[in-house]
């Protein structure tokens, strides 16, 4: 059941366009994602102004981007582009992506795929959460440090997706993401959630609306390139 709730959240080929809003700020970005057995490449880059990042658009045009590359069992290589703010791009691991508040309206980390085989899992007694009893399962990580040593899966009996995923390191919580079973629709068998709310460590909240979805786009291996952060030949 956990293992599926991530499968539907990002198991599949796609080009998903979303609006962000934080503290009345806002922003639109694309995520362009594509699977190859245990490896997954995923691309996210800017469609409209950075407001926290004041010198996030370059004189022509250029936005911010990043990349990608996660396999089954090995560290993830992800590298950002800012321009006017790094010369080049920039690698990150996916453990300081996971800790930091790093670019809030375009939260990287909220897209991070969690593979099958990545965590192991073990239900805790149900929880009572607003008068509903809630599924509690719990999730650790078998590989690498992801940022994150535990997680926390709560299902509801109206949900067939978590409405509730906290991450956790050391006891400590770093971000809670709540999902609505309104806004779940069915596309090609996948459930797909429209609307995300994602709770920082800062008890600020970042709305996440998909607003558009293409699924299982023809994706060059050229796209996800690091030449393609800095030329940025993406789809709109």
């Amino acid at each position: 059941m956990a293992e599926a709730h991530f499968d539907h959240l990002s198991g599949f080929d796609a080009i998903e366009v979303y609006e962000s809003k934080r503290l009345g700020d806002s922003a639109k970005f694309v995520i362009t994602r594509r699977w190859s057995d245990a490896r997954v490449d995923l691309l996210m880059h800017a469609t409209s102004r950075l407001p926290d990042v004041a010198a996030s658009r370059h004189s022509d045009g250029k936005r911010v981007a990043a990349r990608l590359t996660h396999e089954l069992g090995h560290s993830d290589e992800l590298l950002v582009y800012i321009p006017n703010l790094y010369r080049n791009t920039r690698r990150f691991t996916t453990a300081e992506i996971q800790r930091s508040n790093f670019l809030p309206l375009y939260p990287l980390r909220d897209f991070l795929p969690i593979m099958r085989g990545e965590l192991s899992y073990l239900r805790l007694p149900d929880q009572l959460v607003d008068g509903t009893s809630l599924m509690v399962i719990e999730g650790r990580p078998l590989y690498e440090d992801q940022g994150f040593d535990q997680l926390l899966l709560h299902f509801s009996p109206e949900s067939p997706l978590a409405v509730r995923t906290t991450y956790l390191r050391r006891g400590r919580e770093l971000r809670r993401v709540l999902i609505d079973p309104a806004y779940i629709v069915d596309r090609e068998g996948w459930l797909v959630p429209m609307r995300r709310l994602v709770i920082g460590r800062d008890g600020v909240t970042t709305e996440l609306r998909l607003r558009n979805l293409l699924m299982n786009p023809y994706l060059p291996d050229g796209f996800f390139s690091e030449h393609n952060l800095r030329v940025q030949r993406f789809p709109h």
